[in-house]
């Protein structure tokens, strides 16, 4: 069963992939990808030496930020470039990156906030979210993973964009595991995504909420 659900997450990111694709969006998100891929050593200026004193200074001062500021995106955007190295993921759970990106995005549900702010938040949270170290803090907080998976099961009903939509399958994806069994009871989360599954299954493809929310 939880290999069944693991493959549907991954369908649906693979669904949601072509859509983005398909209907071509600005491409503000992907020059930046485009940019921090080509540039991979300029990272490392960020971790010389494994020394985290930068990442730390850089998520206090986000910790900091309100919604929307203009520091708080460059600041997401420094922290989503380092994620690529598992090596700073301790760093980012320690200094408590997923709860305070939960509750960026969950307060940005209901308040205007930039675009990328969305996109440069839950892209980080899904390379967090993924690497072992994560999946290894996760198993021995059970109650912090309920709500974390709580949580993305409501975002995943919520107006987000597309591309954030996807980074959310990603963490789910994750922890559709054998090991988080007893979370997943608890939250309904075979229900939930069967549910999700079967609104994306019979809405219209033509002018719908997949498209407002590219659009958006």
């Amino acid at each position: 069963m939880m290999y069944s659900i693991f493959k549907l997450l991954i369908n649906l990111m693979k669904f949601f992939i072509y859509r983005y694709q398909q209907l071509k969006p600005q491409a503000c998100y992907y020059q930046f990808n485009k940019c921090y891929l080509q540039h991979f050593e300029r990272r490392e200026y960020l971790t010389y030496n494994g020394n985290m004193i930068i990442i730390e200074k850089i998520i206090k001062i986000l910790k900091k930020q309100e919604n929307g500021t203009v520091t708080q995106r460059f600041c997401l955007a420094i922290l989503l470039k380092a994620s690529i190295k598992e090596t700073v993921i301790p760093t980012y759970v320690h200094n408590e990156m997923i709860q305070q990106i939960v509750n960026l995005m969950q307060k940005s549900v209901n308040t205007q906030i930039h675009v990328l702010c969305h996109v440069f938040a839950s892209a980080t949270l899904a390379n967090i979210i993924h690497t072992p170290y994560t999946l290894q803090y996760l198993e021995h907080q059970p109650k912090f993973t309920h709500q974390v998976m709580e949580q993305f099961l409501k975002f995943i009903k919520d107006q987000i964009q597309v591309s954030v939509l996807m980074h959310i399958l990603i963490c789910l994806s994750y922890l559709s595991k054998e090991n988080f069994a007893n979370q997943m009871e608890e939250c309904r989360f075979i229900d939930r995504i069967s549910e999700f599954v079967e609104y994306y299954s019979v809405i219209n493809t033509g002018v719908n909420r997949k498209d407002y929310l590219i659009r958006k």
